[in-house]
C-alpha cells in the first residue's frame, strides 16, 4: 500500500478533501511553519488515517529551494515505520488531487514493484537556469533564481541560504565527485521505494548520495540526481531523458507516468474536465477549492466517492 506525504502551505478545505480520497492509506502532512496551523489542525482533527507533522518539528519551505527538501524529509523520516517493506512513498502537495480512483494507483504500483517512479532529464553548462548550480557553487535555490546584483556575492548568497535551508551547504567537501556525476532535473512529484527512501536517510551513505545531501539541491533536482547517480537509476520510469535545453516540453516528459503531463502549470479549471476524464494518469495539479470545484466535483463522481 502506498503511503502519502503531503507538503501543504494554504487551502485546509482542499487539503480536507484530498486526504479524503486518499482513505484508507496512510498520509503524512507537513505544513509550512510560515503559516497558522489552528484552521489545518481542525479540518484534519477527525481524519484517523493522517498524521500532521508537529508544528515544533515544521520547516519555513519557500518555492524552488533546498527547504522543500528539508520537509520531504522530515516527512519520510516520520513515515518510514509506518510502511511495509514493499510499499511506496508518494510525494504530493496540498494543490494536487487524484483524477482516477485510489485503488486503480495501488494496483498501478504493486503491478510495477522494484521501479522508481520518477522522470528526469539530463541538464548541462549550456542552461543558464542551472549554471550556477554546475559551474560554481553546486548548490542551487530560490536565492539563486532571483539573479540581480545579489548573484555576485557569494557570501551574502551563502547567509540567506542558510536561513532559509536551515544550514550552509559545504561544495569544496565534495569536490571530487563533482566530475563523476551527472545533474538531472525532473518533476517534484514522484514515488520511491522504502529501499531508496532508507538509503537517502541514511547518516553514512555512498559518496554519491553525500554529495547531494550536503549540498543545495531543489526539490526538482534532489531526489532524482541521487537516482540518476546510483545503481537505481536503471529502475525509473520513465528513465532518464536527455536534452540540451530546459524547455516546457522537457518538464512534461519528465513528469513520472502517474502524474497528468498537461494543464500542470495551471490553475484547473472548467475548461480541464474533458481532458482529465479520459487522462490515463493517476494525478494532477494545480487545483483551487473555488476556482476548480466543477472540475473537484466531478472527479468524484467519476471515481464513485462522496465526501463530506
Amino acid at each position: 500500500m502506498p503511503t502519502f506525504l503531503i507538503t501543504a502551505h494554504d487551502q485546509p478545505s482542499l487539503l480536507r478533501r484530498l486526504v479524503q480520497r486518499l482513505a484508507p492509506h496512510k498520509v503524512f502532512v507537513h505544513l509550512n511553519k510560515l503559516v497558522s496551523p489552528a484552521e489545518f489542525e481542525e479540518v484534519l482533527d477527525d481524519i484517523p488515517h493522517v498524521t500532521l507533522i508537529p508544528r515544533r518539528d515544521s520547516i519555513a519551505t519557500a518555492w524552488g529551494g533546498f527547504s522543500l527538501v528539508r520537509a520531504q524529509l522530515l516527512l519520510m523520516d516520520a513515515a518510514m515505520n509506518s510502511i511495509g517493506n514493499q510499499d511506496y512513498f508518494i510525494t504530493l502537495t496540498g494543490r494536487d488531487y487524484p483524477i482516477k480512483p485510489i485503488d486503480q494507483f495501488e494496483d498501478y504500483l504493486s503491478s510495477n514493484m522494484g521501479r522508481e517512479h520518477i522522470g528526469y532529464f539530463q541538464i548541462t553548462n549550456s542552461m543558464p537556469k542551472y549554471s550556477t548550480f554546475i559551474d560554481k557553487l553546486f548548490f542551487y535555490d530560490q536565492i539563486a533564481r532571483m539573479g540581480g546584483d545579489i548573484g555576485s556575492f557569494r557570501l551574502i548568497r551563502r547567509a540567506l541560504n542558510k536561513g532559509i535551508n536551515g544550514r550552509l551547504p559545504k561544495p569544496k567537501r565534495f569536490s571530487a565527485y563533482r566530475k563523476q556525476n551527472i545533474i538531472v532535473c525532473g518533476y517534484p512529484r514522484f514515488a520511491l521505494s522504502k529501499e531508496i527512501v532508507n538509503a537517502v536517510l541514511e547518516k553514512d551513505v555512498e559518496p554519491a548520495v553525500n554529495f547531494f545531501k550536503y549540498g543545495h539541491a531543489p526539490d526538482d533536482m534532489f531526489f532524482h540526481s541521487l537516482i540518476a547517480n546510483s545503481l537505481s537509476n536503471s529502475n525509473a520510469i520513465p528513465g532518464m531523458i536527455k536534452y540540451t535545453d530546459n524547455d516546457s516540453q522537457s518538464l512534461k516528459q519528465a513528469i513520472p507516468e502517474f502524474f497528468c503531463k498537461e494543464h500542470f502549470q495551471f490553475i484547473i479549471e472548467d475548461q480541464a474536465i474533458q481532458h482529465l476524464s479520459n487522462c490515463s494518469s493517476f494525478f494532477a495539479r494545480k487545483f483551487c477549492i473555488n476556482q476548480s470545484k466543477d472540475v473537484l466535483d466531478t472527479l468524484d463522481r467519476m471515481a464513485g466517492v462522496e465526501l463530506d
